[in-house]
């Protein structure tokens, strides 16, 4: 019995001494103080070394000889699978040559009274020469309406007629043109204030102009032969037939190549004229 309690007493002596070490080790530990200065970062160098200078050279001598080689051609025939193919020869094709039309006719009429009308007149194509006609009308019979109930006519008419045409020679071109023009307008405009309608034919002033003129050129396909454009042209004006203007006007030009130079020049006049004296 005695020896059971000594053995328990032993165990409980051994876990005593165990756990007072435990706790006293922390307290020793805490208990340490020390103080290190640093002066400057570790910094680990190399102390130098003599370099040694050894550059590569090559002392050993190879020998070697060329082996002889020769060569032998055998030929032989390739056949190529590229075709020729012949190619056509250009042709000239003829371009469609557009629809002529003889005559065009144009009609209108618009407010006002205002009738309008237009015609051509045209020759086809032709180996000898052209030909045409041009006629056309426009004119308007409106009237204002004066502030007493009174209306004044305030219309216009325009009236031309154009011939003109070509004929073809041996190595030239006759050409002919010939026209008039009578238009009458009232100037001014018409004042809705007035108290009475005037005669037509104080505010109408008519107009009118004739011309014509003719001309010959040459038609050579090159520059070697002497080419040459002439031509005459005359107009007459007037104004309510008591004022009259003429004009003329003369132009010729030609050119010629030759060997070593060109030869070209230009040669012209004008006459004006009117009568009375305005």
């Amino acid at each position: 019995m005695k020896q059971t309690e000594m053995k328990q007493f032993r165990i409980y002596k051994q876990r005593l001494l165990v756990w007072t070490v435990i706790c006293l080790a922390p307290l020793a530990l805490m208990g340490q103080q020390e103080e290190v200065r640093v002066v400057k970062p570790y910094s680990p160098t190399l102390s130098g070394a003599q370099k040694i200078e050894l550059l590569p050279s090559l002392s050993e001598e190879i020998e070697f000889e060329l082996p002889d080689i020769s060569y032998q051609l055998f030929p032989k025939r390739y056949d190529s699978q590229f075709r020729v193919e012949p190619i056509r020869a250009a042709r000239m094709v003829k371009m469609p040559l557009e629809r002529l039309y003889k005559t065009q006719l144009t009609l209108g009429f618009g407010n006002y009274l205002t009738p309008l009308f237009e015609l051509n007149i045209n020759q086809l194509r032709s180996r000898n020469g052209t030909f045409g006609l041009n006629l056309k009308h426009h004119s308007m019979n409106g009237q204002v309406e004066l502030e007493n109930g009174l209306k004044a006519p305030a219309g216009f008419n325009e009236n031309q007629v154009e011939i003109f045409g070509s004929r073809f020679l041996k190595q030239s071109v006759f050409e002919y043109s010939a026209g008039a023009s009578y238009n009458s307008y009232v100037h001014y405009g018409i004042d809705p204030s007035l108290d009475s309608v005037l005669n037509k034919g104080n505010d109408v002033h008519p107009y009118f102009t004739a011309e014509g003129g003719i001309g010959l050129h040459s038609m050579h396909a090159d520059s070697f032969h002497f080419n040459y454009d002439a031509s005459l042209e005359y107009y007459y004006f007037t104004h309510d037939f008591n004022q009259a203007e003429h004009g003329a006007k003369l132009e010729f030009d030609f050119d010629k190549a030759l060997n070593v130079v060109d030869i070209a020049g230009e040669l012209g006049g004008k006459f004006y004229g009117r009568s009375p004296d305005w």
